[in-house]
C-alpha cells in the first residue's frame, strides 16, 4: 500500500500490485544518472511497461534504456528537448 500527499489530499493505492503489461510510457528527462525521470522509468518497467526514454542526452538516455532491457522488458532511448 502507497500513499501520496499533496495540497492536503492523501491519495492511496495498491502501487506494488499495478501492472502496465502491454502498456507504452514515454518519460522525458529520463537519461540523467541521478534524476527523478530515470527512477520513473525503471519503476514503470518494473510495473511491466515498455518504456521510451527521452532525454537530451542520448547516451544517459541509452544507458537507462538498457537497464530497462536487462528486466526483460522492451526500451528504445530518443533524444529530444520538451522545453
Amino acid at each position: 500500500m502507497g500513499s501520496c500527499d499533496r495540497d492536503d489530499q492523501t491519495i492511496e493505492g495498491d502501487y506494488e500490485d499495478m501492472s502496465l503489461e502491454k502498456r507504452v510510457a514515454i518519460v522525458t528527462g529520463a537519461g540523467s544518472p541521478r534524476g527523478i525521470g530515470r527512477t520513473i522509468a525503471l519503476t514503470l518497467a518494473k510495473q511491466g511497461a515498455d518504456v521510451v526514454v527521452c532525454d537530451v542526452d542520448l547516451a544517459g538516455a541509452e544507458k537507462v534504456a538498457g537497464a530497462i532491457r536487462a528486466m526483460n522488458r522492451n526500451a528504445i532511448a530518443v533524444q529530444g528537448d520538451v522545453t
